[in-house]
């Protein structure tokens, strides 16, 4: 962050939610966690703790949901852009 205060979060996820990619975190109902993502250009999302558990398929939809912006033609093979809902 800007003035130096150091956050954690799950990971970040390059080409997907935005051009610097999304970092996510898990949901804090205690706090906003997402305006200093934002702040830094990143798209920001806070998942559930279902996303500790590998489901491919899940996955794959939240990716897409997110949508891909890393280069043209580099989209994964499963990759369709479809909106979660």
């Amino acid at each position: 962050m800007e003035n130096g205060d150091v956050e954690f979060y799950e990971g970040h996820v390059l080409d997907f939610g935005g051009p610097k990619g999304t970092v996510f975190g898990i949901i804090d109902l205690d706090r906003n966690t997402t305006k200093s993502r934002t702040e830094n250009g990143y798209f920001a999302s806070d998942l559930s703790l279902s996303y500790r558990r590998y489901d491919r398929q899940f996955f794959i939809d939240t990716l897409d949901d997110w949508k891909w912006f890393g280069p043209e033609g580099k989209q994964p093979s499963w990759y369709t852009g479809k909106n979660w809902s």
